[in-house]
């Protein structure tokens, strides 16, 4: 089982496991934070911080371990923030939430279809522009048009599997998209916008555990025992989600929208230059820059 951690966590094996175990638990703990002030998810924050601290994006079995701990860190966040709001007294808007969450799924699903792949410099470089419009959205939410198709099921669906598409399409966290999504089709402040990101969560992130773990499985020879790890990895990371999560909506809970938007931006931003100068070096035949480039 050690050599399987090492072959799925390409470091330097003088590197210790209890280290690494530490070094995920930590990763995960941060991201859950921020998360949970914000409503983004770990597409956006562990994924890229085990590719770079971890070197989890190396090879593609790795790859598939980041994604299957940043998915188990974002379900056990939104599910520990969706129930302090639940009993705080917030109310949930069930027709909303149902089906966004339909859409959502057809969307994450329509994806595996598709018969073409675009390439991996490609998409970073895209992300990066995906993330600016993102954050230009959040930034000026006032100064458009007030929609709301909460009543309206086919426009919520579709609203739904748009987001499914391309969050899944371009492999990032949901979050980055469901947010600005809820604040220009359905009429939410901010809190509320971010509430709603972890609600449809829980329908989203057990997906996309199965879809992973499948893929993982599919390895050859290694495949089973690889899956082992990959799901006891995932539940070292839920601990570490639930103290984040409890940390970081403690601090939403008491924050004004304004406070949550910036901090939203602040993250979108910074995701969103990297991404461009990532995709940027790849094309020109380079590899990406790391997360930590700006520090």
């Amino acid at each position: 089982m050690e050599d399987i951690l090492y072959t799925l966590i390409p470091v330097d094996p003088s590197i210790s496991i209890p280290f690494l175990l530490i070094i995920i638990f930590l990763i995960s703990f941060f991201g859950s934070f921020i998360g949970g002030i914000t409503g983004l998810g770990g597409g956006m924050l562990i994924k890229p911080m085990l590719g770079n601290i971890l070197g989890m994006a190396s090879t593609k079995i790795s790859l598939y371990l980041s994604k299957f701990i940043s998915t188990s860190v974002v379900f056990s966040m939104s599910a520990k923030s969706a129930n302090m709001y639940r009993k705080s007294g917030f109310e949930y808007n069930l027709k909303l939430f149902l089906n966004i969450s339909i859409g959502l799924v057809i969307g994450i699903l329509s994806v595996d279809l598709l018969p073409i792949k675009i390439p991996g410099d490609v998409e970073v470089l895209l992300q990066g522009i995906l993330y600016t419009l993102v954050f230009f959205s959040v930034l000026l939410r006032n100064k458009y048009p007030k929609l709301n198709y909460s009543d309206n099921r086919f426009k919520t669906i579709l609203i739904g599997l748009i987001i499914g598409f391309l969050s899944s399409f371009f492999g990032i966290g949901g979050g980055a998209i469901k947010v600005p999504f809820f604040l220009i089709f359905f009429a939410l402040p901010m809190k509320q916008a971010a509430i709603y990101s972890f609600l449809v969560s829980l329908v989203t992130e057990p997906l996309k555990l199965l879809q992973y773990g499948v893929h993982i499985l599919k390895f050859p020879e290694i495949g089973p025992d690889a899956l082992k790890v990959s799901i006891l990895l995932g539940l070292l990371s839920v601990p570490a989600a639930i103290l984040g999560a409890a940390l970081g909506v403690s601090i939403q809970k008491k924050s004004s929208d304004r406070f949550i938007a910036n901090s939203f931006n602040a993250v979108i931003i910074y995701f969103a230059i990297i991404s461009i100068v990532s995709g940027i070096s790849m094309l020109n035949g380079k590899g990406p820059v790391s997360i930590f480039l700006i520090f």
